[in-house]
């Protein structure tokens, strides 16, 4: 199995939009609460001055680019549908087999018992006032 390998670290983990090397409409710098992963001013303790967030930009748009290369393969990926047998395991294969038999009811004019109980339960509450349930 393919895992991220460059480590997402710094502020663009916590806010995408205080990238520091972004500038505001006019080319300047931002203000600094703008580029505060947390939008505070005075941050500099936790995440450093405005250098260590540039670095900090730098370094995490790389390790954005790497692990897109890396998974690339996993996100571009197709395959044709899984076999009715591998459908009809586990948990998913009980809802699968919950909606052919719902589908094979309904076109059979039929109902679900469960559909049924559930139809009434809503009924019921849909009768009723607030704080009667």
């Amino acid at each position: 199995m393919l895992t991220p390998r460059a480590l997402f670290t710094g502020g663009l983990s916590l806010r995408v939009s205080s990238a520091a090397d972004l500038l505001d409409e006019k080319g300047n710098e931002r203000s600094s609460k703008s580029i505060s992963p947390v939008q505070t001013e005075a941050d500099e303790p936790s995440f450093g001055s405005r250098e260590a967030k540039l670095e900090g930009c730098v370094l995490q748009r790389k390790a954005w680019d790497v692990n897109v290369e890396i998974l690339t393969p996993v996100f571009t990926s197709l395959r044709g549908p899984l076999p009715l047998e591998d459908l009809k395991r586990g948990a998913h294969g009980l809802s699968f087999a919950e909606r052919l038999e719902s589908a094979r009811l309904k076109n059979a004019f039929d109902s679900n018992p469960a559909e049924e109980m559930a139809k009434a339960a809503m009924i019921r509450a849909a009768s009723c006032r607030v704080g009667e349930l």
